[in-house]
């Protein structure tokens, strides 16, 4: 009887290795796969950038202030107007430093603009008068701007873009409010946020830049005596604690 020989091919574990048998002949399909990658990166931003300043009718702008001459008893509404843009374009991260690990907030929670005067007298923010005259302009919203006190106040209006408007804190949305100084209660006078939480749950989709305004208003009174009086005012941009 004629011997026959079979042949074995066995796949499986070996040695604790995988054994794979490659074919012996390749055959071209008509087609070939390549990729490629694509990474960018955007970078985080968080800015608060006055992009316009507008004097009122008769009044001027010139090196970062806005000037304006008044006969006693005069008064105005709108001395001048400045637009600010907040850009807040990064989310809530964490970074790792010795094995320890910090939350950095994110624009999601909302940003927050404060407003403090240089200077104050009094519990007011206060405009100084020049060489010796000691005097100053209080800000008091309660004299308003027609009073025999003279006084400087400002209202905050948001701008809408894209839908969303910022929202001014309520003693100067609409109203001419007490100018914050250094140990207000509050300086917030304008919030928002650059991010839509609410449309999709669990989902942030980032709005793009929002803008508000201040507009200045100030009253000369009758009280005061002549002189150039100056009144400087820092705006500062604040992300939200988480809530």
């Amino acid at each position: 009887m004629a011997k026959s020989i079979r042949l074995i091919i066995i796949t499986g574990v070996l040695l604790g290795l995988s054994v794979t048998l490659l074919p012996l002949r390749s055959y071209a399909t008509g087609e070939d796969v390549a990729e490629s990658t694509i990474r960018a990166t955007i970078d985080g931003a968080l800015s608060l950038t006055a992009t316009a300043h507008t004097p009122g009718t008769g009044y001027s702008y010139s090196e970062g202030a806005y000037s304006g001459t008044f006969n006693a008893g005069a008064s105005t509404e709108n001395l001048g107007t400045t637009t600010f843009e907040v850009e807040c374009n990064f989310l809530t991260y964490q970074t790792t430093e010795n094995q320890v690990a910090t939350t950095h907030r994110g624009c999601e929670n909302g940003w927050n603009v404060t407003a403090e005067s240089s200077s104050a007298s009094n519990g007011y923010a206060a405009m100084d008068g020049t060489g010796s005259n000691s005097y100053k302009i209080l800000s008091n919203s309660a004299n308003g701007l027609t009073s025999s006190q003279p006084n400087w106040l400002m209202k905050v209006t948001g701008v809408t873009q894209s839908g969303v408007t910022p929202t001014p804190a309520a003693a100067y949305s609409n109203v001419f409010g007490s100018i914050p100084h250094a140990t207000s209660a509050s300086k917030t006078i304008v919030t928002g946020n650059t991010f839509d939480t609410t449309t999709t749950p669990g989902t942030n989709i980032y709005i793009g830049k929002q803008s508000f305004t201040v507009t200045y208003g100030f009253g000369a009174g009758t009280i005061a005596p002549a002189d150039t009086y100056t009144g400087v005012i820092t705006y500062t941009l604040a992300i939200n604690a988480a809530s």
